[in-house]
């Protein structure tokens, strides 16, 4: 009974509570009200009074709909922010290499292997905020599974490219940490792959965010450069190197362990299970 209440009111909101979103604010600041009690009971699935007040369908779409309207504009600006950074410390770190620090004296002096991985790393960065997009993903998912190909190609080409520049780096504190980054973002990648072969599309979604989450340490690294070098964010640090070394560090290990709080740690921490 539970879950036909629960069905009717969401398709009830959907057809007729479009239209209904600027109440809300106004009496989710009345404490005890009705609209508060929804709030609580609507997602944990306690119907049970629904039957006891004609506006709680009506106070349910109004939620709805206004969390609807919050994500997207976060969604939104959050893609945003992403790509004018990617763009950004892209064109700053071409300037860097390929103009004022070089890329070897001789072809095979890391000039082959900076090429190799400027082209095959820039697919993932642009192919990433396509692939997580739902409106493209759902409308066009021929489409998606040819990017998604494209992505994973470049992904793999780019984790090895990288892999043997971390190897031949001139800077001992950054062999390690380039290494890993590599490794990591091979393995991420690779793990993409087999999970939509297997038709696991959940852990294919997070593999794919961690893989992306990596793809964009590059952008992490000179942000965190900027606020080092520019803002002395780790002022505590006296040597050079060691301090190289530490925001290459951070550069991909705080943004996967951010990601993982979000997509894992979080989620396991809420779920219940009922043993009998």
């Amino acid at each position: 009974i539970l879950k036909g209440l629960a069905n009717f009111a969401l398709q009830w909101c959907l057809q007729n509570g479009k239209s209904k979103v600027v109440a809300f604010s106004v009496r989710l600041k009345k404490p005890g009200s009705y609209i508060l009690k929804v709030f609580a009971n609507i997602f944990t699935l306690n119907l049970s009074f629904l039957t006891a007040t004609s506006q709680a369908p009506r106070a349910l779409s109004e939620i709805l709909i206004y969390m609807t309207i919050s994500k997207k504009i976060y969604t939104k600006a959050f893609w945003t922010s992403i790509i004018i950074l990617s763009a950004y410390y892209l064109y700053r770190a071409i300037l860097f290499r390929f103009y004022k620090e070089g890329i070897g004296q001789t072809f095979w002096d890391k000039q082959f292997f900076f090429i190799f991985h400027l082209l095959t790393a820039i697919l993932p960065l642009t192919l990433g905020p396509i692939q997580f997009w739902n409106w493209f993903r759902n409308r066009y998912t021929k489409w998606h599974t040819l990017l998604g190909k494209i992505y994973i190609i470049g992904s793999i080409l780019g984790g090895i490219s990288a892999f043997v520049l971390g190897v031949l780096q001139p800077y001992e504190g950054s062999i390690v940490p380039v290494v890993i980054l590599s490794i990591l973002w091979l393995f991420m990648t690779i793990a993409a792959w087999v999970t939509i072969r297997n038709r696991n599309i959940k852990a294919h979604r997070l593999f794919m965010i961690r893989s992306y989450t990596l793809a964009l340490s590059f952008v992490w690294l000179r942000i965190l450069s900027d606020l080092v070098y520019k803002q002395n964010l780790l002022f505590f640090i006296k040597s050079e190197e060691i301090k190289d070394a530490t925001y290459e560090w951070m550069s991909w290990v705080l943004p996967i362990l951010i990601v993982e709080l979000f997509i894992s740690w979080i989620p396991l921490m809420k779920h219940k299970k009922n043993f009998r």
